[in-house]
């Protein structure tokens, strides 16, 4: 009845601090069990000691180590979180996750984004059967700031390129 006000002493999943919150607990976790950040790439973890990586997106965790090392870190996880483990991947096997296609090889884990979107893009636009250009691009004359080059389903089509291509990069 509006008589109370409630004060939220937790993170609560929706809540804009919700995602920092997590990679943050995340954060500690992994660095009490002897990982380390990665400077550039703060979803990217290593381990000092062991060779084990973790590539990280929200509640998403990927490993590439031995499987010995990976059942260690699993089950050490499992103390403080609720998780799904996912079984090894044998090598070159492959997997699409997070809108990526991640093969396993003797050289570690290969992240390619998924062509889906790059072929919908293409489609979007009508470039199916467009052919590559090896110019960085062309110089074309400045639009003026009153002028609407693209409406309606064009500005929408364009926007919806736009995003998926920044996802890809």
């Amino acid at each position: 009845d509006g008589e109370f006000v409630w004060r939220l002493k937790k993170k609560l999943y929706g809540l804009r601090t919700a995602p920092t919150s997590w990679q943050e607990h995340l954060a500690d976790l992994l660095s009490g069990l002897g990982f380390v950040r990665g400077v550039f790439e703060p979803t990217m973890f290593h381990h000092v000691e062991r060779t084990i990586y973790l590539d990280t997106h929200v509640d998403d965790i990927h490993a590439a180590g031995s499987a010995a090392d990976l059942e260690w870190v699993f089950k050490e996880l499992a103390k403080d979180l609720l998780i799904k483990v996912e079984p090894i991947h044998d090598m070159c096997a492959s997997s699409e996750c997070l809108r990526a296609t991640r093969t396993r090889t003797s050289n570690g884990m290969c992240i390619l984004p998924a062509t889906r979107y790059l072929d919908d893009t293409a489609s979007a636009l009508g470039l199916e059967k467009a052919s590559p250009s090896a110019s960085p691009g062309l110089v074309c004359a400045k639009a003026d700031d009153d002028d609407d080059l693209l409406i309606g389903d064009e500005k929408k089509t364009f926007s919806s390129c736009v995003g998926r291509l920044l996802y890809l990069a």
